[in-house]
């Protein structure tokens, strides 16, 4: 059972608490005194009564009374209930909060962490790793993993915060951590590139591993797990003279070595298997299997980008395979223009009656954007991490692959909103609680929100609509994040209830993008020329399609967007007519 741990003074409140939530969650009641400064043990919620600020940690934190002014700035979720809160509310905030898409729980495991995507041998350095707080670092070759296994790494440790850095910073003393960064517990700090560290920036580094402390935007120590990458060996960088003799023995506490993939050349079918199983979970593809010939190319490959190369091509094979069974014909490596448009309805004939149930010529537009897209983006990822052997002594080719790397998990990420979109059907309607799909949806733009410090105000709603609501959280989700893209930092953004099953999104106008868009959607204004982004077409047509609309208005110096769905008891024929609740 879930745990809420209740911070407060008065026994009354505590027990209250523990009535009221005590069916759906193990309440455990301290007073200020014996509160922990971090969280300890698996928490998902912090409830605390007045000013307080609460226990530092990931969970999120619901204030009876008011938010302390200082914990406005932290990137944890947050809700208000009054004092003399009502009950209904307080187990409605509460499910809200612990919904899924919140902040989430550390992992507690990673296929990461183990073979086929680390050599066995390797496998109990990443297990202690986890286990101990001691500076690590990992050492390869370009594409070889290590900011992903950094990263997995971080998670199933449970830390608070990632903030991974580059050499120059290091060098230029430029690197700090944000203010709330520092506030949630212990920060792992990942420093990419430890040959590229001059004199000043390793006797940084040196002060940071011995202190195990980074400082943050205040110029105050806070603690750090420190985990550095090279793409050489930091024994041959000591033996050469490249790296000091006293940091070599600091970084290396924990060393894990991710050999490349021409010398796994016998673990390179089961790693084949893993990545492309991951892909066609993610691309909606059925299970792909491989041929003895296809498995004896991908062993015999050199492999220049090494996992991120494999990756690469694993992707667009498995795009313009023709089947589920991949050939060595089957295999593109991205060395010449074998783009064969007979392949191109592999995707949708996979998909099978899903995406063609949705009936809309819209899906097909975006199944075949979802291949042009695909293709170009492998090719421009193997090329970055090719890039790296360039050798360029000032350091270009790594700051090309790194905004290059950057860039492709972007589009990576639309392409992933466009085939989640085309893979829904008729709405599947049910009664649902609508502060769970503003939970839910407000998790998708938590990082943004945090990272640009924008005033977030949600009003808590106990209204049940009757939606999809899959589908009505995705189209909410790509609706905040149009709009979370283009607020400055500081900017105030609300999402309140004027009425029972209806959303206001509010934001300061001079957002232009996003109001403009906005109002061409919904308005249906526009000479063509200028294209929607295609979340807002996603939302409206999501919303209508569940018996919902959207309205837009800008009021002087407040933008809205209002949201309105079909309370319970308040369905709709196909035609889109009110009906009687009785003949649901």
């Amino acid at each position: 059972m879930r745990k809420v741990l209740v911070v407060s003074d008065s026994p009354v409140l505590r027990e209250t608490v523990d009535i009221v939530l005590g069916n759906e969650f193990s309440v455990e009641g301290r007073t200020t005194a014996e509160a922990p400064a971090a969280l300890e043990g698996d928490v998902a919620l912090v409830i605390v009564e007045g000013g307080l600020e609460g226990p530092r940690g990931n969970a999120p934190i619901l204030h009876l009374g008011t938010v302390p002014v200082a914990a406005r700035e932290t990137r944890r979720r947050r809700r208000v209930l009054p004092a003399d809160f009502d009950p209904l509310a307080l187990r409605e905030a509460a499910a809200a909060l612990t919904a899924a898409g919140g902040l989430p729980l550390p992992a507690v495991a990673s296929p990461l962490l183990g073979p086929p995507f680390l050599p066995p041998r390797q496998e109990a350095v990443a297990a202690r790793a986890v286990a101990t707080p001691l500076p690590l670092c990992l050492w390869g070759e370009a594409g070889s993993g290590k900011l992903r296994l950094a990263r997995a790494i971080h998670l199933a440790r449970g830390a608070a915060h990632f903030h991974p850095t580059a050499a120059a910073e290091v060098n230029r003393a430029e690197i700090r951590l944000t203010e709330r960064a520092a506030r949630d517990g212990e920060v792992t700090v990942v420093v990419s590139g430890l040959e590229e560290l001059d004199a000043a920036g390793q006797r940084r580094l040196g002060e940071m591993l011995e202190t195990r402390r980074i400082l943050d935007a205040a110029g105050e120590p806070a603690p750090a797990r420190i985990i550095v990458t090279a793409r050489r060996d930091p024994a041959i960088l000591a033996r050469d003279g490249a790296l000091d003799r006293h940091l070599f023995y600091q970084v290396g506490v924990l060393s894990l070595e991710l050999p490349p993939l021409r010398s796994r050349a016998g673990e390179i079918p089961d790693l084949a298997r893993a990545v492309a199983a991951g892909l066609c979970e993610s691309l909606g593809l059925q299970t792909a299997s491989f041929t003895e010939s296809s498995l004896r190319r991908l062993r015999h490959y050199l492999w220049f980008g090494n996992l991120a190369e494999l990756e690469a091509v694993l992707a667009r094979s498995l795009v313009f395979a023709a089947g589920d069974v991949i050939d060595a014909g089957d295999l593109r490596f991205g060395y010449g223009a074998r783009l064969e448009t007979s392949a191109a309805p592999a995707l949708a004939a996979a998909e099978g009656p899903r995406a063609a149930s949705n009936g809309h010529a819209l899906d097909l537009i975006i199944q075949e954007l979802a291949h042009e897209f695909k293709n170009p983006l492998v090719t421009i990822k193997t090329f970055a991490h090719q890039l790296d052997h360039a050798g360029d002594p000032e350091g270009a080719p790594d700051e090309f692959a790194r905004l290059t790397g950057e860039a492709v998990e972007r589009m990576d990420a639309a392409l992933e909103n466009l085939v989640q979109y085309t893979r829904f059907d008729a709405p599947a309607r049910q009664p649902t609680s609508l502060g769970a799909i503003v939970a839910s949806a407000l998790g998708g733009v938590e990082d943004v929100v945090g990272d640009k410090r924008i005033a977030l105000e949600v009003e808590p709603t106990v209204a049940e609509v009757l939606v999809d609501p899959a589908q009505c959280t995705y189209a909410l989700r790509n609706l905040l994040r149009a709009v979370v893209r283009d607020l400055s930092p500081g900017d105030r953004l609300a999402v309140r209830t004027p009425a029972a099953a209806a959303l206001s999104i509010e934001y300061p106008a001079r957002a232009r993008l996003a109001s403009s868009s906005l109002s061409r959607l919904v308005s249906g204004d526009g000479d063509g020329q200028d294209r929607l982004p295609l979340g807002f077409t996603f939302a409206r047509s999501l919303v209508e399609r569940n018996g919902g609309h959207i309205e837009f208005d800008r009021n002087g110096e407040v933008t809205r967007v209002r949201i309105e769905f079909l309370l319970v008891g308040e369905g709709r024929g196909d035609n889109g007519e009110a009906q009687d609740p009785g003949r649901r």
